[in-house]
């Protein structure tokens, strides 16, 4: 739980994951079988995806669908180390938030997200989750296994108050064929 000069700091708990890199520019690739939003609160993180490169930074999220084949580099600032809250959606999560949610008001909108990476809004919901997890991370304490339900379900309403279509991407295992839906890389700038 040290940070410092080369010292990296890491919390996994269950489908919520905190973390900080000093080392500048560490990248690996990633195919998460989750879909995952990433909140950047310090530093920059760069996705190369099909030859192009998105940045997200300090005060930035972005929503990345599962199976997604990207690179993520992780960038220190000019004063801060890189630090990130990812917050993963595992397929029994998802099947359980599933049976709790207004499928018919959801539905009624139609459409499908035919993008594979989003770049999240700064709105007042999206704000309230990311700013709610970060005293977690800098006091090093883990939540309980309740809160930590709540602010994945959290994440789960704040992506349909977002855009409905999310619900077809987030809940692709219900599909009427059984299988997930194609992922279509785009992104918004």
């Amino acid at each position: 739980m040290k940070s410092g000069n080369g010292i990296q700091r890491a919390f996994n708990y269950s489908d919520l994951f905190l973390n900080s890199f000093f080392s500048i520019g560490s990248g690996y690739l990633h195919n998460s079988t989750e879909h995952l939003i990433i909140f950047i609160y310090s530093g920059e993180l760069v996705i190369l995806e099909s030859g192009q490169e998105i940045s997200v930074k300090s005060g930035e999220s972005v929503f990345i669908r599962k199976d997604m084949p990207v690179k993520l580099y992780k960038k220190n600032d000019q004063e801060e180390m890189f630090q990130g809250i990812i917050m993963g959606f595992s397929r029994p999560f998802l099947s359980e938030c599933y049976k709790n949610v207004r499928k018919k008001q959801i539905l009624s909108y139609g459409g499908k997200l035919e993008c594979g990476i989003v770049r999240l809004p700064k709105t007042p919901y999206i704000q309230s989750l990311h700013v709610s997890m970060i005293p977690y991370f800098q006091w090093g304490v883990k939540p309980s296994g309740k809160i930590l339900e709540l602010k994945l379900r959290e994440g789960i309403y704040c992506l349909l108050l977002l855009d409905n279509r999310f619900f077809t991407c987030l809940f692709d295992f219900m599909n009427p064929w059984g299988l997930s839906l194609i992922s279509i890389p785009c992104h918004k700038n």
